[in-house]
């Protein structure tokens, strides 16, 4: 099972201190410690093919299904400090996040 981008605070804890010892890949494979019973009926994950920036210098994940979605580090809201780097980024090619657009539709 590919690794989920968790919003759970104790998820992010571990992911920050794997991050600041210099783990990037092990920050990337954080999983939920506390998912919601319907957790696999509640999202669609999809897995992060690319990126680019938009006119306003923010990065935007490519995902598999061809949809487009956002990734910022913008703390305390949004912690995802591997955005900010080349390695990072690189690094989380290949996990998943929730597509909204693939919600949607379900």
């Amino acid at each position: 099972m590919a690794a989920r981008m968790c919003q759970n605070a104790r998820s992010q804890s571990f992911a920050a201190h794997a991050l600041a010892e210099g783990d990037t890949a092990a920050s990337l494979r954080v999983e939920c410690a506390d998912p919601s019973p319907n957790d696999q009926d509640a999202f669609v994950e999809r897995r992060i093919s690319g990126y680019h920036q938009d006119e306003e210098g923010h990065w935007v994940a490519e995902l598999e299904c061809g949809h487009r979605q956002h990734v910022r580090h913008n703390p305390p809201w949004v912690n995802r400090p591997w955005v900010t780097t080349e390695e990072g980024r690189t690094a989380a090619l290949g996990t998943t996040l929730d597509c909204k657009k693939c919600d949607l539709s379900k």
